[in-house]
C-alpha cells in the first residue's frame, strides 16, 4: 500500500484485515470523479465491510470510490459466491430478490446456484452466470463454471400446458379448390386449441403463382390459410405473422416425460435464409408428423413468430402446413449443349456443389456428356466415376469427361524476345508511366518518365506530365501524388507521345512490367494515329531469373537488394531513373557469368526462368483417352512435387512432354489468351499464345463483370467485344470456340454459399457474386445471342458436342482390381512363417497340430493367398520385424487382431482362437469351446499336466470374418503403430523394399 494511502487507512481507523491489504492498482477518472482501488488481501473480507470502507474513503476524498479485492485462488468457496452476488447487485439492481434464499453447491470447479423463486430465464438472458464467472476470474484469478437452476424451472409438461392454454386466432380458408366437407383432423390436444393434423393430406390449389413451386399442394396441417410467401431473409420480430416456404434440412424431436406429448422441430430454408419451425402435438401423431415433415421434403407454412424460452431464439409456430413440389429447371432444347468447364466442392474454398449432384443434373437434362475440371486437383474423380457408372447402369448413355483447370506457367518465353541481336551498348530507353487506372482502353497516361542509356551509361533524361482529359481518381492521387491541378495545363496525349517517341528514337524500350506500360503507349498511339514500332524488354522477368532468392521482384524490393537508396516511388521520372540503375546492375551481374554483347545473351547467362516464380494462368486440360489420363496424372504429380509454389503449377515445357491424349482449352478470364487480348498485346504475341490451345473458351458476361467494377473495361459491351475477338481468333486459326459456364454451383440461388466462402477469405467483392451456375442450353443460347443465332448455336451446342465426341467413353480414373505390390515368393514365405510358428506353439512332440489350430490357419491362408493378399501380410511382417530388430516393439490395432495368420506371421499380438491354455515347454494345449469363457485372459491359472509348469492363457474367440469379410475377399487394412524414434527408419526401409519411386507417404486432413 502506498504511504499516502497507508496513512489514510490508519487515519480512518480501518479494521486490521483491511488496513493490511496490498494496493495493486489505483485508477482515477477525473472526468467522472471516480477512484477504483484494486487491493490484494490475504484473507476473505465480507463485501459489506469493503462497501463501508469505500464509502468512508469517498467522503474523505470527495470522490466516488470502489474497492475491488484480489485473493489467492485457493481461498474461493461457495460462501464467498454470495458476497460476489452482493457486488453484482450494486451494478444490476434488476436482479435483487432473485437470489434470496438461493443455495450454492460446488465441486471446486462448477458452482450450481439453485433459485427458490424462479427467474432462471431472466438471469440467463442477462448473462448473470457469465458475469459471476468473470468476477471470480478477476477477483480470484480462477476459471470456474456457474450453473443457474430453479426449483420451479419450467419443464416440458408446463411448456406444453402453456402452449395448450394459449389463445389461437380463428383461421379462414382462402384457397381456390374446394375443401372436403368434413376433413378428419387428429391431435388437437386436451383443449383442442392447437392446429390440427389431417389424418390424410388433402390436395388443394393456392391462390397465387410462385416461381419456386407448383400451385397444387398437399395440405396436411391446419386449414390452409396461405398467403403469398415472403423470403426467409426478411427481418422478423416476435408476434409477426408470415407465410414461408422451404426445403427441410434437419429435424429434431423430443417426448415429454410422460410420453404423451411430442415437441418436433424442423429447420428449413428457401436459400435466402433459414428458419426454425416448431410443433407441439400429441405423441400418437409422431408417425404422421415425421411422414410429412422429414429431411429433404419441401413445405409451405403459415404461422406466427414466437420467442422460445427453451432455445432463447425466435421460432416459427405454424397454423397451416402443406407439402409442395418444387419446380426444377429443365433443358427443353432439342439439341443439348455440353458443359466443359465445371468445378465441384473439391475446388477448395471456391466451388460448393459435390460432383455427384452436378453429374446427376446434367443427366436429368439429357446432356450427352459433362466435364469435371477442378482447380489444380483431381479429387472429385471417384465421386464422379461412381455417379456416372450408377447412372449408366440405370440406362443412361451420358459420357464423363475427366479434366482439370490447371495453374499453367508459360516457361517458354525467353527473358528477351524480338530484340535478341540488339547490342547492350546501343541506345536503350528505360521508361515508366503513371496512369489514371489499370485499363489502357478507358484510362489515360498522366506522366511519362524516361532515361536514355548508351554504352551502359545514363546520357539523357525525359519527363512530362500528360493531360488525361479526365479526372484523376482519388485513390490514384493518394498513390502517385499527382493531382488534377498538376496536369491541367500539361501537354495533350498526342503531344506528349510524339515527344516521347522522338526521345526514344530507334532504341529498345525497357520497363518494369513492360506489358502494362507498353499497352498504354500502344493504345495512345493508335488513338492519335502515331506510328509505334518498338521492341521492349521486361525487367521483371530478368529480375526473377537474376535474383531468385527474393520473395517478390517489385521495383522497391530490387532497389533495396542492390542498395541503390531511396527514391520517390510511383512518380514516373524517379521510377525510370531507379530502373535504369537496376538495369545497369543486372547487366553487371550477367557479365560476371559470361560474355555479354547482345540483349539476347541474357537468356543464356541467367539460365532461363524459374517456373515457380512466373505468373500462373488458368488452363483447361481434358483427358481424351487412357493415355491422356495417365499423362494428366503425371502432370498433376509434377505440379505438386516439382513445381509447387503457392499453387501446383504445370509449366508449358512439361505439358509439351506429356501432351499425348490431352485436349487443351484456353479457360476463363484468368487464362493467358484472354489476358493477352485484354492487355492488348501485339497480334504476333496473341497468335503465339493462341497456338498453344486446341480450343478457345468464351463465358457469360456476368462471369467477368468484376473487370468493369475494377475499371479494366468501361462497360459490359466491352466484355462482349472481348468474346467476339476470341470467336474471330478461333476462325483465324481454324480452332473450335466453345461457350462454357465455368460452373461453381448448381443453381443460381446457390451463389450465396460461394459468397460466404469468399467473404471468409477476405474478398472485398464477395457480395458481387458472379452467376457461375450450371445453365441449360436455352439459357446459354440466350446469353450469347449477341453473336447472332447461327454463331451462338455453334459455340454453345455444335462445338461443345464436337469436343465431347473427341473423348473416349471408356475412361475410368480408377481401374478395377486391387493391384497389390509384388514380392517374389511372398505366398510361400507367408506359409512357412505361419506353419512354423503354429508348430512351435501348438504341436506336441509325436502328435499332429490340434484340429482347431490347423483348420483355422489353413482356411485363412487359402483365402488370403487366393485373393492376392499374401504380399500385404508380408509387407507388414517385414516392417514389424525390422522395427523389432532395431529394439522397438510395434503395436497393431483394429480388426487385424481377428486374423490368426497375423499373429502367426508376427504382425499382431492378438490371438483370435478360442480361449485356451498352452504349455510353452511341451506345447500341450487345451481349448475352451463351449462359450463359457470370453477371453483366455479370464481363465484361472493352471499347470501343464505333462510338465507341471504354469501354462500360458490366451485366445479371444474372434472370427476371421471380422477382418476380411464373409468371403475373405475384403482388402486387408493392417494398422501398425511404430515408435516415433524408429518411424523414419521404417519409412526408408519401405523405400528399400520397393524403390523410392514406388512409395509415398499418405497424410490425413
Amino acid at each position: 500500500m502506498s504511504a499516502a494511502l497507508k496513512d489514510l487507512f490508519d487515519e480512518l481507523d480501518f479494521p486490521k484485515n483491511i488496513s493490511e491489504g496490498q494496493v495493486l492498482k489505483i485508477a482515477h477518472n477525473k472526468a467522472k470523479n471516480e477512484i477504483n482501488l484494486n487491493i490484494s488481501f490475504s484473507e476473505l473480507i465480507p463485501m459489506n465491510e469493503l462497501f463501508s470502507a469505500a464509502e468512508t474513503i469517498s467522503k474523505k476524498l470527495g470522490a466516488e470510490t470502489a474497492i475491488y479485492p484480489k485473493y489467492f485462488p485457493e481461498l474461493l468457496n461457495s460462501d464467498y459466491l454470495y458476497e460476489i452476488i452482493e457486488l453484482l447487485k450494486k451494478k444490476f439492481v434488476g436482479i435483487n430478490g432473485y437470489f434470496d434464499d438461493a443455495t450454492i453447491d460446488d465441486d471446486g470447479q462448477t458452482f450450481e446456484i439453485t433459485l427458490k423463486s424462479g427467474g432462471k430465464s431472466m438471469l440467463m438472458g442477462m448473462g448473470i452466470d457469465k458475469k459471476i464467472e468473470n468476477y471470480v476470474k478477476g477477483i480470484f484469478g480462477k476459471n470456474i463454471s456457474v450453473v443457474i437452476s430453479s426449483e420451479n424451472e419450467l419443464d416440458v409438461e408446463e411448456y406444453v400446458h402453456r402452449e395448450d392454454s394459449a389463445p389461437v386466432e380463428k383461421v379462414s380458408v382462402t384457397n381456390e379448390a374446394p375443401k372436403p366437407a368434413k376433413p378428419k383432423y387428429v391431435g388437437g390436444g386436451s383443449r383442442g386449441r392447437r392446429p390440427l393434423f389431417l389424418e390424410k393430406s388433402e390436395e388443394t390449389l393456392l391462390t397465387f403463382e410462385n416461381p419456386h413451386f407448383d400451385k397444387k399442394v398437399n395440405l396436411f396441417f391446419g386449414k390452409g390459410n396461405f398467403e403469398e410467401p415472403v423470403p426467409m431473409s426478411e427481418p422478423f420480430a416476435e408476434q409477426d405473422t408470415a407465410t414461408l416456404w422451404g426445403r427441410i434440412f434437419k429435424t429434431e424431436d423430443k417426448l415429454s416425460r410422460d410420453k404423451n406429448t411430442l415437441i418436433f422441430t424442423a429447420y428449413f430454408s428457401d436459400k435466402t435464409s433459414s428458419q426454425i419451425l416448431k410443433i407441439i402435438t400429441e405423441a400418437k401423431n409422431e408417425e404422421l408428423v415425421k411422414s410429412n415433415i422429414s429431411e429433404g421434403k419441401a413445405i409451405i407454412a403459415s404461422g406466427k413468430f414466437e420467442f422460445d424460452q427453451f432455445t432463447k431464439s425466435l421460432n416459427f409456430r405454424p397454423d397451416s402446413m402443406a407439402g409442395i413440389k418444387l419446380k426444377s429447371r429443365e433443358d427443353k432444347a432439342e439439341q443439348k449443349r455440353v458443359e466443359l468447364h465445371m468445378h465441384t466442392n473439391m475446388s477448395d474454398m471456391d466451388a460448393t456443389t459435390p460432383a455427384g449432384e452436378l453429374v446427376k443434373q446434367a443427366n436429368a437434362w439429357g446432356h450427352r456428356a459433362v466435364a469435371i475440371t477442378d482447380h489444380g486437383n483431381l479429387q472429385s474423380y471417384p465421386e464422379a466415376m461412381n455417379t456416372i457408372e450408377k447412372l449408366q447402369k440405370d440406362g443412361s448413355e451420358m459420357k464423363m469427361i475427366y479434366g482439370v483447370e490447371a495453374y499453367f506457367v508459360n516457361d517458354s518465353s525467353a527473358l528477351v524476345a524480338g530484340c535478341c541481336d540488339y547490342s547492350v551498348d546501343d541506345e536503350i530507353i528505360v521508361f515508366d508511366l503513371e496512369t489514371t487506372g489499370l485499363s489502357s482502353k478507358t484510362d489515360r497516361i498522366t506522366e511519362i518518365g524516361a532515361i536514355k542509356v548508351k554504352n551502359r551509361e545514363i546520357i539523357d533524361e525525359f519527363g512530362t506530365f500528360v493531360n488525361p482529359e479526365m479526372p484523376i481518381p482519388e485513390q490514384i492521387t493518394e498513390i502517385t501524388g499527382i493531382t488534377d491541378e498538376m496536369v491541367e495545363n500539361a501537354p495533350s496525349e498526342k503531344d506528349a507521345l510524339e515527344e516521347f517517341i522522338k526521345f526514344a528514337g530507334s532504341g529498345v524500350l525497357v520497363a518494369h512490367n513492360a506489358n502494362f506500360d507498353t499497352s498504354f503507349i500502344r493504345a495512345g498511339c493508335v488513338r492519335q494515329n502515331i506510328d509505334y514500332k518498338f521492341n521492349f524488354v521486361d525487367t521483371v522477368g530478368i529480375c526473377r531469373a537474376a535474383l531468385p532468392r527474393l520473395k517478390n521482384h517489385k521495383l522497391d524490393t530490387v532497389a533495396k537488394e542492390y542498395k541503390l537508396g531511396d527514391f520517390n516511388h510511383h512518380r514516373a521520372v524517379d521510377d525510370a531513373r531507379m530502373l535504369a540503375k537496376i538495369f545497369q546492375c543486372l547487366l553487371s551481374d550477367a557479365e560476371k557469368l559470361g560474355k555479354l554483347t547482345k540483349l539476347g545473351d541474357l537468356n543464356e547467362l541467367f539460365g532461363g526462368v524459374d517456373a515457380k516464380k512466373l505468373p500462373t494462368y488458368h488452363m483447361i486440360i481434358l483427358a481424351q483417352n487412357k493415355v491422356g489420363l495417365k499423362n494428366l496424372y503425371k502432370l498433376i504429380s509434377l505440379s505438386n512435387l516439382e513445381y509447387f509454389y503457392k499453387k501446383p503449377r504445370i509449366p508449358l515445357s512439361e505439358l509439351q512432354k506429356h501432351r499425348e491424349g490431352l485436349i487443351i482449352g484456353s479457360a476463363c478470364e484468368a487464362g493467358e489468351l484472354f489476358r493477352a487480348i485484354l492487355d492488348e498485346k501485339s497480334p504476333e504475341e496473341i497468335d503465339k499464345i493462341a497456338s498453344i490451345y486446341d480450343y478457345y473458351e468464351i463465358q457469360p458476361i456476368s462471369n467477368n463483370e468484376f473487370l468493369v467494377r475494377e475499371g479494366r473495361v468501361p462497360d459490359t459491351e466491352s466484355l462482349r467485344m472481348l468474346n467476339r475477338k476470341i470467336v474471330k481468333l478461333a476462325e483465324k486459326h481454324g480452332k473450335l470456340c466453345v461457350a462454357t459456364c465455368d460452373v461453381h454451383f448448381k443453381d443460381k440461388e446457390d451463389g450465396i454459399f460461394r459468397k460466404i466462402l469468399q467473404a471468409g477469405q477476405g474478398y472485398k467483392d464477395a457480395d458481387h457474386q458472379a452467376d457461375l451456375y450450371f445453365r441449360t442450353t436455352d439459357e446459354m443460347l440466350k446469353e450469347f445471342e449477341y453473336l447472332g443465332e447461327e454463331k451462338a448455336f455453334e459455340v454453345v451446342v455444335t462445338n461443345t458436342n464436337k469436343i465431347a465426341d473427341m473423348i473416349d467413353g471408356d475412361i475410368r480414373p480408377i481401374p478395377k482390381g486391387t493391384f497389390t505390390p509384388s514380392i517374389d515368393g511372398a505366398e510361400q514365405e507367408l506359409k512357412d512363417l505361419c506353419w512354423g510358428r503354429a508348430d512351435a506353439w501348438y504341436r506336441e512332440e509325436g502328435k499332429e497340430l490340434p484340429e482347431i489350430v490347423e483348420s483355422r490357419l489353413k482356411r485363412e491362408l487359402d483365402s488370403i493367398i487366393e485373393h492376392g493378399f499374401a504380399v500385404l501380410y508380408m509387407i507388414a511382417q517385414k516392417l514389424v520385424k525390422y522395427s523389432e530388430d532395431n529394439g522397438y516393439l510395434v503395436g497393431s490395432r483394429g480388426s487385424v487382431g481377428s486374423s490368426f495368420v497375423a499373429i502367426m506371421s508376427g504382425i499382431s499380438e492378438v490371438n483370435p482362437l478360442a480361449p485356451h491354455y498352452r504349455c510353452p515347454k511341451c506345447r500341450h494345449s487345451e481349448f475352451v469351446t463351449d462359450g463359457s469363457v470370453g477371453s483366455g485372459f479370464d481363465l484361472p491359472p493352471k499347470n501343464c499336466p505333462n510338465c507341471g509348469i504354469d501354462m500360458i492363457r490366451d485366445g479371444h474367440d474372434i472370427p476371421f470374418e471380422t477382418f476380411l469379410g464373409f468371403h475373405g475377399d475384403k482388402s486387408p487394412d493392417i494398422d501398425l503403430n511404430f515408435s516415433g524414434e524408429v518411424q523414419g527408419k521404417v519409412h526408408r526401409y519401405t523405400e528399400e523394399l520397393f524403390g523410392k519411386d514406388h512409395v509415398f507417404k499418405a497424410g490425413t486432413i
